[in-house]
């Protein structure tokens, strides 16, 4: 399933990880991940751009870890646009894909599990929100979180899925960002992740994806 062919990389965007058998930016900014772990790549029909080389594939020993002049540079950030591709194979665990730990409570982007499965949940700076049961397994779904600095909205497949509304604020102090498992046990994703992109704007659509 290819979403998109479009690979043009915006003078906004901070960080861009394709997955291409590394964790490294694609931005040319140099907040290359640390591999924690082994993870895998897969270069077959899981990819979502026809272009791509391959996608990371998730499970429960293994994630990335960004550098430390990426918390930096994303400390007191209050405007921005965090998006990514994803292919869920179980919703086991909630899945985390991304988790900012900073001063002011964890930043993270879940798909829940149980009784709320498919709920798309969007923690930030201990303010929740929750989506309606939208995500769907076994395909590429396009994710996206956005703050404009007073307000913040979530985007499915390019729709806005909640929001806009509740006080974004800053990130605060940040002291790590962990991509595809959590610093607690048993919320890791399981499936596949690709061109994860974090932007200092706050966008409105998505017309192209890097």
């Amino acid at each position: 399933m290819h979403l998109m062919q479009s690979r043009i990389i915006q003078p906004s965007t901070l960080a861009l990880y394709k997955f291409e058998n590394n964790g490294d930016d694609s931005s040319a900014n140099g907040y290359n991940l640390a591999t924690q772990g082994t993870v895998p790549y897969t270069s077959d029909y899981k990819c979502p751009i026809n272009s791509d080389v391959s996608a990371g594939q998730f499970t429960a020993t293994n994630y990335f870890l960004g550098p430390a002049n990426l918390n930096t540079r994303l400390t007191g950030m209050s405007v921005y646009t965090i998006e990514f591709y994803l292919y869920l194979t179980s919703y086991a665990g909630n899945p985390t894909i991304v988790q900012f730990v900073n001063s002011l409570g964890n930043n993270q982007i879940q798909v829940r599990a149980g009784t709320t499965k498919g709920t798309i949940r969007w923690w930030a700076n201990n303010v929740e929100t929750n989506t309606a049961e939208i995500f769907v397994l076994n395909q590429w779904n396009h994710i996206a979180v956005t703050s404009n600095g007073t307000q913040r909205t979530l985007y499915y497949n390019n729709n806005i899925a909640l929001g806009p509304g509740t006080l974004a604020g800053a990130f605060g102090t940040v002291t790590s960002v962990r991509i595809g498992n959590p610093t607690w046990f048993g919320e890791y994703v399981t499936g596949y992740l690709d061109n994860f992109r974090i932007s200092n704007v706050c966008r409105t659509s998505f017309p192209t994806l890097d």
